[in-house]
């Protein structure tokens, strides 16, 4: 969390997603309001400043207008997708503006006596500042979009010293805003993140609810397709789950499902995920993982287990893989149907094993087994050489 709210790194597939919409719906919604303010103040520009100075700054405030109503209003190919570009452009449209306008009037020596219009932009720099709080930001994004600002207010300080107290005063209030500002969008961001995780999270395993399953699945095939990437899944259904509720109640099933869940989370690589599809079904989605590793991973979770039965016994599943890659499957929705159709051949064979596309049933080896057969194996070749020796 402390990372994720520092570096805008190791958030969730959808945490970023939420982020992303957020900001840029609030972008957009203002680069509207401002677009409105910034023509309007044109009738206070001329109302407290000379011509022709008041009517080079309407001309500046037109095209800042333009450019804040492009970012509000502008179709996609036009408007920056990255959140922080569109956050980054939020700001440096004023940022340039205020500059031009301190060159067009000559440092603001145009203005006369007015301090009111004075003061409306030598403190710009600070409400800019305050906009930060608007959006979910973490700490080393908001440090990057600060140095924009605190241009603008040296420039703002050097150019009409006499309407501040004191410059380094000045500055250094400015610098507790922007990091009183930043506190509240790490402060955002944490609650996105916790909400996000909430909403997305089941509560009894931990694992990706089916619908935000389906939006990572989607998203994933997307991105497999695009850069000619596999993508394979996996279906798994607990065996004899039923069983257990009735013999054991269904707090025991419950136990079964997040032992099961955690299990299989445990070897899953920071890309996977894992997908509570319904009651004791679980979808393992790979993306970037043909089917050969695809059999590895699953044999890999079928070695270390699932845990233990209430009566002590192993809990075991069914598992299908399908890979979109390979078999050529063009939709998402058909690759997981396709990996439910071999779980449901696992189970007819036997349950306890996992079926590709081959059609075969392999069946699983736990790792207690699996050492049993080598320690066999092995009491069987050291007998052999015995009979060997005392033959010769």
């Amino acid at each position: 969390m402390l990372i994720g709210l520092l570096l805008p790194v190791g958030h969730s597939f959808e945490v970023t997603r939420e982020r992303r919409r957020l900001i840029l719906s609030r972008v957009r919604i203002a680069a509207a309001a401002l677009s409105l303010m910034t023509l309007a103040w044109i009738l206070i520009d001329a109302w407290t400043m000379r011509w022709p100075y008041w009517g080079i700054v309407a001309a500046e405030r037109l095209v800042a207008a333009a450019a804040f109503a492009l970012l509000a209003f502008g179709p996609r190919v036009l408007v920056p997708a990255g959140q922080f570009t569109a956050v980054g452009i939020l700001i440096l449209i004023p940022v340039v503006f205020l500059i031009a306008v301190r060159s067009a009037v000559d440092g603001f020596s145009a203005i006369g006596d007015s301090v009111f219009i004075s003061t409306a932009y030598l403190y710009a720099p600070f409400l800019i500042a305050v906009s930060f709080s608007l959006f979910p930001l973490t700490a080393l994004e908001s440090a990057i979009l600060s140095w924009p600002v605190l241009a603008l207010a040296m420039v703002s300080v050097s150019s009409r010293p006499e309407l501040f107290a004191s410059p380094s005063a000045t500055l250094l209030r400015l610098t507790l805003i922007i990091v009183i500002a930043a506190l509240a969008s790490m402060s955002q961001l944490q609650l996105l993140i916790a909400l996000t995780e909430h909403s997305v999270r089941d509560r009894l395993t931990g694992t990706l609810t089916r619908r935000a399953g389906e939006q990572r699945l989607l998203s994933g095939f997307r991105r497999a397709m695009r850069r000619r990437q596999p993508m394979a899944v996996a279906f798994v259904d607990i065996d004899n789950f039923k069983s257990i509720n009735d013999r054991f109640g269904h707090a025991a099933g419950d136990d079964v499902l997040r032992i099961a869940a955690r299990s299989i989370g445990g070897v899953l690589d920071q890309h996977d995920c894992l997908i509570r599809w319904g009651g004791e079904e679980f979808v393992l989605c790979l993306p970037g993982v043909d089917l050969a590793a695809a059999r590895r991973r699953i044999e890999e979770i079928g070695t270390l287990g699932l845990g233990e039965h209430p009566d002590g016994g192993q809990i075991t599943a069914s598992v299908g893989i399908a890979e979109y890659c390979s078999e050529g499957i063009a939709d998402p929705g058909t690759l997981v149907r396709t990996a439910d159709e071999r779980m449901y051949t696992a189970k007819a064979a036997g349950r306890n094993c996992w079926v590709d596309g081959s059609g075969q049933s392999i069946r699983f080896i736990r790792a207690a087994q699996a050492s049993s057969s080598i320690l066999k194996s092995s009491v069987e070749r050291s007998d052999g050489d015995l009979q060997l020796l005392n033959a010769e």
